[in-house]
């Protein structure tokens, strides 16, 4: 395992994922005016992460040292936060998703824009896909660009299921009703039992806090044991809201007969239908894949316009990287029944596949949905 050389560069970013584990690494090399030469590395099997402080990670000065077992010994020390972790792997990111990093980061939000609605098609490996899921909710963070912001918006639902609580925690202080985030953001709601429930009828009262994402009315979610119920009402401070930020406890009417066995402390999580077949398209199983991909087209007119071209947008990522034959074509006609949903992200996907490594039947499937004219994006709040 190579050490790099920590003194060429300054540090600029610091970025833990918890389901690697990984943690990212960013430094500024050179200056030319206008624009940051950033170079990341990636940190993979970490272990005995100790952290204090909260501060912006520059200046601080990193070490790093393998240790008798192999295992790399990594310290991020300076004035506003100590980091130190065991590593048992280095790596540098992908160099198309570094570029991409880059140019979400350049000082003109044409280039922003264009990174995002790039970025978005592109089928990337699970890694690439965290490390861009990050530095594309940052960015969207404290974006000041009109096109630009849109474009990011755009794109998040793109990187869906790499988004850590972190980010989508940044994600809620966007002041806009884009129906992309705003539907992300309720995909991604979890609420904790505050109180004991207290039955209402036939529905039930619950004191509940927001932990994650931004649940809204209507929003349904499962109970630790599987049940489905409804969020039908948020009252903050005895007004009727229409939705519940992250950190903030209200007192909610939910219905459902999971709902009265809810205990104090249990966790609810919204029961979305588009993540399910999302994370199914990534299964180690092709027979799995193949089911998801039937099953998610079943009924095309069930999805909401946002939530089909998001779906086809999966679908599109399935397909680029599929090695099952039967699989495939459960994917490609997915999309054909989904087509309607087709973006331009999903069609750039889906120009990557090279029609001579089709099966015979199925090239005629690839050829009709790039013949599709792309879905319109929708209105950006």
């Amino acid at each position: 395992m190579n050490t790099p050389d920590w003194a060429a560069g300054e540090l600029l970013y610091v970025h833990l994922d918890e389901r690697g584990p990984s943690v990212t690494l960013g430094f500024e090399w050179d200056r030319p005016a206008g624009y940051h030469h950033l170079k990341f590395l990636v940190f993979d099997a970490v272990t005995q992460v100790r952290a204090a402080g909260l501060g912006s990670p520059v200046p601080h000065e990193v070490t790093a040292a393998p240790g008798p077992d192999g295992r790399l010994d990594v310290r991020v020390t300076g004035p506003a936060l100590t980091l130190t972790f065991r590593a048992g792997s280095l790596r540098a990111p992908d160099p198309a998703a570094l570029d991409h990093v880059r140019r979400l980061r350049a000082p003109d939000g044409a280039l922003r824009a264009a990174a995002a609605r790039e970025a978005a098609g592109v089928a990337w490996a699970p890694e690439e896909e965290r490390f861009l899921a990050a530095a594309l909710a940052e960015t969207t963070r404290t974006e000041d660009d009109a096109d630009a912001l849109a474009a990011q918006l755009a794109a998040l639902p793109a990187f869906e299921t790499a988004l850590a609580d972190r980010a989508l925690d940044g994600l809620t202080r966007i002041p806009s009703e884009a129906p992309a985030l705003r539907g992300l953001l309720a995909r991604a709601a979890r609420l904790g039992i505050a109180e004991p429930v207290e039955p209402a009828g036939a529905a039930t009262l619950a004191v509940v806090r927001c932990l994650r994402g931004v649940p809204r009315p209507g929003l349904a979610f499962r109970t630790p044991a599987g049940e489905r119920v409804v969020l039908e009402r948020i009252e903050f401070h005895r007004r009727a809201v229409d939705r519940l930020d992250p950190s903030c406890s209200a007192r909610v009417l939910l219905s459902g007969p999971g709902a009265r066995t809810l205990g104090q402390w249990d966790r609810l999580d919204a029961d979305s239908a588009l993540l399910r077949h999302v994370r199914r398209l990534r299964a180690a199983d092709p027979r799995a894949r193949e089911a998801a991909a039937d099953e998610a087209s079943d009924w095309p007119d069930s999805w909401a316009p946002d939530e089909g071209g998001a779906l086809c947008a999966a679908l599109a990522r399935a397909a680029a990287r599929e090695t099952d034959p039967t699989a495939l074509e459960s994917e490609l006609g997915a999309l054909l029944r989904l087509a309607r949903f087709l973006d331009a992200p999903a069609l750039a996907i889906l120009r990557t596949l090279p029609p001579e490594s089709l099966p015979d039947p199925l090239r005629p499937y690839l050829s009709d949905l790039l013949d599709t004219p792309p879905r319109e994006p929708g209105p950006i709040g």
